[in-house]
Order: C-alpha cells, then sequence, then structure tokens
C-alpha cells in the first residue's frame, strides 16, 4: 500500500513538471542558428526578441514564425523554423536553440495581365515594381495593385477591381508566376453634388467653385482639387474630405460637408488724442466694414476708413462681382481718397477684370483714373502741381495656399507693371502743362512651409519701384512703408521711397483656421533720388 502511494506522488510530481516544461515554465536564454543573411542582432530587431523576456514555447515559436514572415516578405518563400531545441536547464550558457532554414531567394518568372484596354501593357509593366527576373515580394505585389487602382482612379475609373488571380511558386526552380486579372469598367460620370450645411451660401456658388458639371469624368484629381479650390472661398470651409457614393447606374454623387464661416465683419477702433502744446486735439482710428457673400451670392463688398493723425485720412470703397456670365471671370470696381497730411488730396477709381488662366493661375487687368489736389502748402513746400493721370495696370500670379491669409502650406507668387500717364498743370501762370509717363513695378513673393503639425515656417519678400525716366519721384507717387501691414514696429507710412523692399521670417503656431500665434523679424530697404541730390538709400 505504502509502495503504491509513493509511486503515484512521484507520477503526478513528474507529471506536473512536464506540463510545466511545455507550457507554462520560461525559457530565459536563447540563440538562433541556420541565418546566412542576418544575423542574431538584426533577427533580435526584427521579431522584438529581448534576452530578458521570459517566453513560453508557444510564445517563443510565434516569434520565430514572426522572423519567417519576415523572410517570405522579402523573398525568401521557402523559410521555414526547422525545430527549436530546449535544454532541461536553460541558462545563460545553455540557451535554447531557434533553428532556421532560410532557404533562397524566389524570383519573378512570368508575370501575365489581362483585362486592360484603357493603359498599354507597357505602361502598366512600368507602373510595377514586380517585374520577371526581379526578386519576388509578396508586399511589393500588394503595393503594385494600389498603385494600378489609382492610376485609374486618375482617369475617371473609380470602379476598376484588380484580381490576383494566381501566384504560382515554383518551389524547386525558386522562380514564381504571377497573373493580374483587371476589371476596368467603364469611366464614371458625376450624376449631382449633396452640400449640406450651407444655410445661407447658395448651392450655384460653391459648385462653380469646383471646375466641373454634372457629365464630367470624376476623377481622383479632380476630387483632390476639391479642398484647394474651396479654400479660395472665405465664407466656407469642409468640415470633412469629400466622399463618392456611386449610384445603381454607376454614376458619382459627391458629398460635401460644409460650415459656413462668419462672412461679414464690422471692426472700429476709435480714439482721442488730447491736446498737446500748440496741437489741438483730435479723433483717428479705422472703421472697417466688410461683406465677403452678399445674399449667399459671394458677392462681396468692403469699405475702410482710416484716420491716422490731425489731417491725414483715407476712405477705401470696393466691390466684387465673381463670375462674370458664368466664366471664372472676376469683374471688380474700387473707388479710393487719401487725405495725405495738408500736402494734397489724391482720388481715384478704377475697373478690373480677373481671370483664372490655369489652376492657381491668374491674371488681371484693371484701368482706371486718378487725380492729386495739393494743398497750399503740397505747392509752396514740395513744388507740388495738381494732375490727372490715367492708369492700366496688368499683373499675373499663382497661389497654391491653402487659406487666404491663414495658411498651412503653399506658395504665393505675383508680380504686377502699372502704367500711368500723367498730365500734370503748370504751378505758375503762363506755362504749359506738362505729360509725364509713370511705370511702377511690383512684386511678392510668400512660401508657407509646415514644420509640424499646427507650425508652420512662413518666408515673404516683397518689392516696389516707381520710375519717371531720370527724373525725381514727386512725392504724391512716392510708396510709403511702415505699419502692421508690412514693416512691423515702425509708425504707419513713416518711410517713403521710390524703391522699397522689404522681407519677413516668421515662425506660426495655428490656434484655429483664422488664428494664430507667430514670431517674427521684419527687414527693409528703401531708397530715393531727391531733387538735386543724388539717390539716398536706407535700411531699417
Amino acid at each position: 500500500m505504502t509502495s503504491r502511494f509513493l509511486l503515484l506522488v512521484l507520477f503526478l510530481f513528474s507529471t506536473a513538471g512536464s506540463l510545466s516544461a511545455q507550457t507554462g515554465k520560461p525559457s530565459q536564454w536563447f540563440r538562433f542558428r541556420g541565418s546566412r543573411h542576418f544575423s542574431e542582432k538584426k533577427i533580435r530587431e526584427m521579431t522584438g526578441l529581448k534576452n530578458e523576456e521570459k517566453l513560453t514555447r508557444q510564445e517563443l515559436s510565434e516569434k520565430a514564425n514572426l522572423f519567417v514572415q519576415f523572410l517570405h516578405d522579402d523573398g525568401y518563400l521557402s523559410a521555414r523554423i526547422d525545430s527549436i531545441v530546449r535544454p532541461q536547464n536553460p541558462g545563460e550558457k545553455n540557451p535554447a536553440l531557434i533553428y532556421l532554414y532560410e532557404g533562397n531567394l524566389f524570383k519573378t518568372r512570368q508575370l501575365f495581365i489581362f483585362g486592360n484596354k484603357r493603359f498599354k501593357l507597357q505602361k502598366i509593366r512600368r507602373w510595377m515594381q514586380t517585374k520577371p527576373g526581379k526578386i519576388f515580394k509578396p508586399e511589393k505585389l500588394k503595393a503594385d495593385v494600389q498603385k494600378l487602382l489609382t492610376e485609374y482612379a486618375k482617369n475617371g475609373f473609380l470602379l476598376a477591381k484588380i484580381e490576383i488571380q494566381k501566384v504560382d511558386v515554383d518551389y524547386p526552380n525558386n522562380a514564381v508566376d504571377v497573373v493580374l486579372n483587371i476589371d476596368e469598367n467603364n469611366p464614371v460620370p458625376l450624376k449631382a453634388f449633396q452640400i449640406s450645411g450651407n444655410r445661407t451660401t447658395r448651392k450655384s456658388v460653391i459648385t462653380r467653385e469646383l471646375g466641373f458639371r454634372p457629365g464630367k469624368i470624376v476623377t481622383q484629381t479632380r476630387m483632390d482639387k476639391i479642398k484647394d479650390r474651396l479654400g479660395r472661398l472665405s465664407f466656407v470651409r469642409l468640415t470633412d474630405d469629400p466622399r463618392v457614393v456611386f449610384t445603381p447606374d454607376s454614376a458619382a454623387v459627391i458629398q460635401l460637408r460644409i460650415q459656413e464661416q462668419n462672412s461679414s465683419q464690422l471692426n472700429g477702433v476709435l480714439g482721442y488724442n488730447p491736446k498737446q502744446g500748440d496741437q489741438n486735439g483730435y479723433v483717428s482710428g479705422q472703421l472697417n466694414l466688410q461683406f465677403r457673400n452678399l445674399l449667399g451670392t459671394g458677392r462681396s463688398f468692403l469699405a475702410l476708413w482710416e484716420k491716422r493723425g490731425p489731417v491725414s485720412q483715407s476712405l477705401r470703397l470696393s466691390y466684387e462681382e465673381p463670375y462674370l456670365l458664368g466664366w471664372p471671370l472676376n469683374g471688380e470696381f474700387g473707388f479710393f481718397q487719401n487725405v495725405q497730411d495738408t500736402s494734397f488730396v489724391r482720388r481715384s477709381w478704377h475697373l478690373g477684370f480677373n481671370m483664372y488662366l490655369f489652376e492657381n493661375v491668374t491674371s488681371g487687368v484693371r484701368f482706371g483714373q486718378e487725380s492729386v489736389i495739393p494743398d497750399s502748402i503740397g505747392r509752396a513746400l514740395y513744388g507740388l502741381p495738381r494732375s490727372n493721370a490715367s492708369r492700366l495696370f496688368l499683373s499675373v500670379g499663382f497661389d497654391s495656399r491653402d487659406h487666404l491669409w491663414n495658411p498651412t502650406h503653399g506658395i504665393l507668387y505675383s508680380t504686377s507693371v502699372d502704367f500711368v500717364e500723367k498730365k500734370i498743370d503748370p504751378l505758375l501762370a503762363g506755362e504749359g502743362s506738362k505729360r509725364r509717363d509713370f511705370r511702377r513695378v511690383s512684386l511678392d513673393l510668400e512660401y508657407v512651409r509646415p514644420l509640424w503639425p499646427r507650425h508652420v515656417l512662413f518666408f515673404g519678400f516683397h518689392g516696389r519701384q516707381v520710375k519717371i525716366g531720370n527724373e525725381a519721384v514727386p512725392i504724391d507717387e512716392l510708396y510709403r512703408l511702415g505699419g502692421a501691414k508690412n514693416l512691423r514696429g515702425y509708425r504707419d507710412d513713416q518711410f517713403l521711397g521710390s524703391q522699397i523692399a522689404w522681407g519677413t521670417l516668421e515662425y506660426r503656431f495655428i490656434l484655429e483656421k483664422d488664428s494664430r500665434f507667430g514670431l517674427f523679424m521684419d527687414a527693409a530697404a528703401i531708397g530715393r533720388r531727391k531733387i538735386g541730390r543724388a539717390a539716398c538709400r536706407e535700411r531699417v
């Protein structure tokens, strides 16, 4: 009885120990054997194995098989785990051994493609990484299928399907035969737009900005441009990526979810400057009225009144009519009046047109009249005569920014030439009127580069030049520089010059779509030819 009991205890103890070794007892040390192309350190990096880990037999086997999968993806299709030998007393000097068989690299022997009509076979093969004679990698074949679907989508075949119909592996010859079957279907036409979220803005205002109408083929390229095109409209924004829904007759409905922005603004600042010495007290400030989406039609009206000093003030009015006669042609009318100290009053009006020539490329033409009426002080101190001028303004520009005034990426380039023919009245009785031809040239370049999410680097360069042959430029034609709009840290219009250039380097942190925080550095150079003197230049 006693001997039978002892035998039973020993049996149960040995059985429990055996089960522990097979399922739960960990092995702390192990080595790889049989790898010809990868070091043990590299294998551990690829599988995430560390000697400090305590793994069961099953966990160790799973990790080893993970490396085998890496080998398969790299072209070693016959790779496998031969065996895992675990010692009875595992340790650093007595590790578990994982025996690998890598085999040879497999190459693509034949690549068969059927069903293609839109693209020639040679073109499809150029797009693919999987080629006859090259190493066969399953992940590359999957990437090739996705690349082909993308190319078909760019050309309007949104319903195209590509099936990896067969992958025949010839293990004795280390070769693979691949068969792809392409079902192109038909190009997908646009049936309609479904727009939600617009309460005031008319649907036609949004759809006309997208550049294509129902009946046109929907391509992935056109879909990708929707966000940038709607970014031109300052009064709406997309809340989600555009979505395509297919109808039973294989047409496309593009769904857009938008949010209307505040398109009307009234900003005003008024202040009173008390009397100082002989200078009486005066009111200064600014009133800015903006309607950028009148009655939901996309029309805009702007009015700006600004009083900078006791006798200096300006008034600007502008109106813009988008898409004249249904064309991507915008018309504008503007009026401007500036009372410059006690020197002169400048009044001007213009009528202009702007048109998109290509994607992100615009051109403009503007013509108008301008008059300068000098004050008695302007006549006496600066010799400024009364004048009337006709202006012709030509411009061309490129704008790929994703937002008009708070971009996160893109480039703005604009250059323009302003031709001015001015009739100058005589200063003294008996003198005849004079005619002068002016030319104004401007250049604007802005580059916005994203650094990290919400972090942006902004670079800007701007240049202006006005020229009247070899004559000195009169004060009423000089450019004014300084203030929040160009050279921050200086008074508004503090500097005058016939040649000016200023640049900005700015770090921006985007808070919201229309707000940001920034650190900036501005610098400028100003040049001016004075009467009877050589040209003078200054830098700030």
